[in-house]
């Protein structure tokens, strides 16, 4: 297994119980497939450019253990879904 770190930015201005869901929706994703080492919410930040109309994002970083798939896999989910406004993962 190889490890990967993942930036994920949500949009804001969804409702507290849609963001946690959002969240739990990765993790679970991670956990099916691999092993999560570390998981921060940094909150909502203030962009350095706006992003679909918003200048702030909500932050969660992961950091975790799993095969070149997996990361595939939550590409596709998080390009799907609208409530994410980027994302990022990088082998470590």
């Amino acid at each position: 297994m190889r490890r990967y770190e993942g930036l994920i930015i949500i949009d804001p201005r969804l409702e507290e119980e849609k963001i946690k869901k959002r969240i739990d929706e990765i993790k679970n994703m991670i956990e099916e497939k691999g092993k999560i080492e570390k998981f921060e919410e940094w909150g909502k930040k203030k962009l350095a450019y706006p992003i679909n109309k918003s200048d702030d994002g909500y932050y969660v970083l992961f950091e975790f253990q799993g095969e070149g798939s997996l990361v595939e896999e939550l590409k596709k989910h998080l390009i799907i879904g609208t409530d994410y406004m980027r994302f990022m993962f990088i082998r470590r």
